[in-house]
């Protein structure tokens, strides 16, 4: 009886150079796959807040034209910055704010009705700066006048740091005179009786305040 030789060992086949590109092909694909999905992410990681168009001074109400949003790539942590959610117009600055600055949360606090007063003075020509624009802080002073309408006095200080909330010149409805100029500022509901009866008696003089 014949007998049969030991099977023969089964040896894996050796890759061809044409499997080894194959797989190098491959793994190129992937990574350039995985690149672009991390320039995505990372391109998309930006948040919309809100910054300044306008320099404010600390008591201005913030106005539409005040703000933009823009589009910024901030790190971790909490949102220090107003987010496009949270509407800041409406909204009074609690601090001097420049034009071009993101507008953080820390800056900006609602206000109540009951807790500021628009009042309207007319401010006679040159007795206020010709560019003063609303956002910036005054000082109130008046001259009282006699029954002859002359100066009577040494000026006064009524208010100190008023923040101008508009201007308008004498030929609007806030004037009073083509000499006059309308200016309204926003004081507290406890200076309203002060700042109205100043007006009255008297010549008011703005002082500007310098701000930011």
């Amino acid at each position: 009886m014949a007998v049969t030789g030991a099977p023969r060992a089964l040896r894996l086949p050796t890759p061809s150079l044409v499997d080894v590109r194959a797989l190098i092909g491959l793994l190129l694909v992937v990574g350039s796959v995985l690149g672009v999905a991390w320039v995505v992410t990372t391109a998309d990681d930006t948040v919309a807040v809100w910054a300044l168009r306008s320099d404010l001074a600390a008591g201005a109400t913030v106005a539409a034209d005040d703000v933009t949003l823009t589009r910024v790539q901030l790190g971790a942590g909490p949102l220090a910055y107003l987010p496009e959610s949270a509407d800041p117009v409406g909204q009074v600055v609690v601090r001097d704010v420049t034009s071009g600055e993101l507008l953080a949360s820390s800056a900006v606090r609602a206000v109540d009705a009951v807790d500021r007063r628009l009042v309207t003075v007319p401010v006679e020509r040159y007795h206020l700066a010709a560019d003063l624009r609303r956002g910036e802080r005054v000082d109130v002073y008046v001259v009282e006048r006699g029954a002859t309408g002359q100066p009577v006095g040494e000026p006064r200080l009524v208010l100190g740091e008023v923040t101008v909330e508009a201007v308008d010149d004498g030929g609007s409805r806030l004037g009073g005179s083509s000499l006059e100029t309308g200016v309204v500022l926003s004081v507290a509901p406890d200076d309203v009786s002060s700042l109205v009866g100043a007006s009255a008696g008297g010549a008011l003089t703005l002082v500007r305040v310098p701000g930011p």
